[in-house]
């Protein structure tokens, strides 16, 4: 036989792999196992053992995916909240075994699910099964989100719903994905939120205005990014080791503990305005580690917090300013 059909034959049987590493996948008592071995024997030994294991569990007639999607007795109804808790235990494992790049999950899955739950919180859903969510939960939820956010982030906040709901169906708690439904994927555009701010040169004026009266993160992204021409992310992640107020310069760099990360050209040192350096001496306050500005926890802000916190300050003062026109002026 030759090696391609040997290495489909594996994939159809759930082993993975070619060479020095081989990954055993199957679904177990409703969950997916997944296992890594470096001897083809040793994998092919435990799947076999896990097979056996499968078919006890679907003759069983209580525990299968078609048992569960017809209501028969079975595994208990998970819900919406305890399956997301599942679902980001796992991908964090995938993270911590190198099947995935732990970016995405804690940059990305981790975030939306984060708000997709407080969404259901705010409804009174957060307890309801799994298979009680429709599509029209979904686009109420979208519709939500495009008043604050881009476009493009509803979109990725979509693909990662779809994708946690597909997951759902694999271990046969869902007959089909909420996500999939017609009239759920997200608008192109804002839908009755507020317009888009328009990219224009912020006056001298206005930054002094701001200045006096902004607080908190949004003070500093003001000064950052005005004084220093930072980047949202690169302002929220700004440490205090990253400060050498001798030589009078700030190190912008990537912070791989909080998963922020800088392409290489985006590596620099920037010096220090006498307006930043009074600015960030004061919020060192003696400080000699940690971020400049730090959220809750000592956590950085997110983007999506940090950047709607510091729009509504600015409307609050009857100035229209976004993060990213600050770079420019």
């Amino acid at each position: 036989m030759g090696k391609n059909k040997k290495r489909m034959r594996r994939l159809q049987q759930g082993l993975y792999g070619d060479g020095d590493r081989y990954v055993v996948r199957v679904l177990v008592d409703g969950r997916q196992t997944w296992e890594t071995f470096g001897d083809l024997a040793l994998a092919r030994a435990r799947l076999s053992e896990l097979k056996a294991r499968q078919a006890a569990w679907k003759s069983a007639g209580d525990g299968s995916p078609a048992s569960r999607r017809a209501g028969r007795a079975g595994l208990p109804r998970v819900s919406i909240g305890e399956y997301m808790k599942r679902w980001i235990e796992r991908r964090r494992a995938a993270v911590a075994a190198g099947r995935l790049s732990g970016l995405g999950v804690e940059g990305k899955d981790v975030q939306v699910v984060g708000v997709f739950r407080r969404f259901l919180e705010k409804k009174g859903g957060i307890g309801a099964g799994i298979d009680r969510i429709a599509g029209s939960l979904l686009r109420d939820y979208f519709e939500f989100r495009s008043r604050t956010v881009r476009p493009a982030t509803v979109r990725g906040d979509y693909l990662v719903l779809r994708k946690m709901f597909g997951s759902a169906i694999e271990e046969g708690y869902l007959a089909r994905n909420p996500a999939s439904e017609p009239g759920v994927s997200p608008p192109p555009a804002a839908a009755g939120g507020r317009e888009p701010v328009p990219d224009r040169l912020v006056s001298l004026a206005e930054l002094r205005s701001l200045a006096a009266d902004l607080t908190g993160v949004s003070l500093h992204i003001l000064i950052c990014g005005a004084e220093a021409g930072l980047r949202l992310n690169e302002s929220l992640h700004l440490c205090i080791e990253d400060l050498d107020f001798n030589r009078g310069v700030l190190r912008v760099r990537g912070r791989e503990e909080f998963g922020f990360r800088l392409k290489p050209r985006c590596s620099r040192e920037i010096p220090m305005s006498p307006t930043l350096l009074a600015y960030l001496l004061d919020a060192a306050g003696g400080r000699e580690a940690g971020l400049v500005c730090p959220g809750k926890a000592g956590k950085p802000y997110t983007r999506v917090g940090a950047t709607h916190r510091f729009g509504r300050d600015c409307r609050a003062l009857g100035i229209a300013v976004s993060p990213g026109m600050l770079r420019q002026s």
